[in-house]
């Protein structure tokens, strides 16, 4: 029995562009492109850096004005998740969804409830509750 080894694509068809031919100039362009992510991620990192130092700064002001630091960053996140859900409450489009939706919130609490709570506020009831007694 003749066993032949095939140790390159281009054995299989002699006279034809190998594929490794075609697949150089395609690799190199995905490379190049992962080179640019990687760059702009290392950009993109360096500003988030930059950011978290001038939070970190106005923290200490806030600390330096008498502000309980763990209260205050617990407020901010608050902040932040209730802007969250009012993005995510805003983008469900069907009517049916958007009142299921409302009535889980209602139910078992907005989110950030729990993120103020363990950062020291205290609420007395849900927050949904609150908001239903503000509005009436």
């Amino acid at each position: 029995m003749n066993e032949t080894t095939v140790t390159h694509i281009s054995d299989v068809y002699p006279g034809r562009n190998s594929i490794d031919e075609k697949a150089r100039p395609f690799l190199e362009q995905v490379e190049s492109i992962v080179g640019d992510m990687e760059s702009d991620k290392g950009a993109y990192m360096a500003k988030c850096k930059a950011n978290r130092e001038r939070i970190k700064n106005v923290v200490a002001e806030a600390k330096e004005a008498g502000l309980p630091v763990k209260a205050f960053r617990g407020l901010v996140k608050y902040r932040h998740l209730e802007r969250k859900q009012a993005k995510i409450a805003a983008g469900i489009e069907d009517i049916d969804e958007s009142a299921i939706y409302q009535e889980l919130v209602d139910t078992l609490g907005e989110l950030g409830a729990a993120a103020a709570r363990s950062a020291g506020f205290n609420f007395g009831g849900t927050v949904a509750a609150e908001a239903r007694a503000e509005a009436h």
